[in-house]
């Protein structure tokens, strides 16, 4: 069983509905668990009050878990309450939580905890830390950071470069394919004499970024027409 006390929160009314015993004198031990029922908790800062015997009051600010651990100076009575408000001043009722008696007798008298001021600070400084952190993590995966050196390659900004830098190199690409081709054409143009005269290869040209190839009637005796995908070719004698 977990050292944890459970309380559910029905609007202003607080219940203990766990079996765990606590005992005396018990120090980083022991924690408390609110479970807030009730739309009108919903979306607003809570914190814990803890009474001891003596009425002495500590408050804790609950996190996203709601669950906090019970401060020792409560635990050295027969018993102690808890309560929780709201930041808007929703406030529940107290329960008195029975403490059993310890063998403890002796030992360091156990440091107070933090006011509810400290917790407060604490609490912004570490959201100020992840929030930093994930700017700067989110601006390496963009552009690249000066403490990510190795996304320096490897972020949107260096991929988006490269691709424009292929899409430039395109056209260059295809003017470079025609002309070995035509190179290739007159190479071989020799050796593609008939009985009835030269046959010649259809011509290529460079429309609109797409390299086309077609028949000219006036220079080669090879004709070209397509039926549906299929290039068909035949000669004109």
């Amino acid at each position: 069983m977990q050292p944890v006390l459970h309380f559910v929160v029905n609007n202003q009314i607080i219940a203990r509905t766990d079996t765990f015993v606590p005992v005396r004198n018990s120090r980083n031990y022991l924690y408390a668990e609110f479970e807030f029922k009730t739309e009108d908790w919903a979306g607003v800062s809570k914190i814990a009050l803890f009474h001891n015997e003596g009425n002495e009051q500590i408050s804790i600010l609950l996190g996203e878990t709601n669950t906090c651990l019970i401060p020792a100076e409560v635990l050295t009575s027969t018993s102690f309450t808890v309560s929780v408000v709201a930041s808007d001043m929703i406030a529940a009722n107290a329960v008195t939580i029975k403490l059993y008696e310890s063998g403890y007798r002796q030992g360091d008298i156990p440091e107070p905890p933090p006011s509810l001021y400290e917790q407060i600070m604490n609490y912004f400084d570490e959201t100020k830390a992840t929030t930093t952190g994930a700017a700067k993590e989110a601006e390496s995966w963009a552009h690249g950071h000066a403490d990510y050196p190795d996304r320096q390659k490897d972020n949107a900004a260096y991929y988006a470069s490269e691709a424009k830098n292929a899409v430039e190199e395109v056209p260059g690409r295809v003017k470079e394919g025609k002309k070995q081709i035509d190179d290739y054409v007159r190479e071989k143009e020799s050796q593609l004499k008939g009985e009835t005269g030269n046959v010649y290869f259809a011509g290529f040209a460079v429309v609109k970024g797409r390299l086309k190839m077609y028949s000219d009637p006036t220079v080669d005796k090879v004709r070209f027409r397509r039926e549906g995908s299929r290039l068909k070719y035949r000669l004109a004698l």
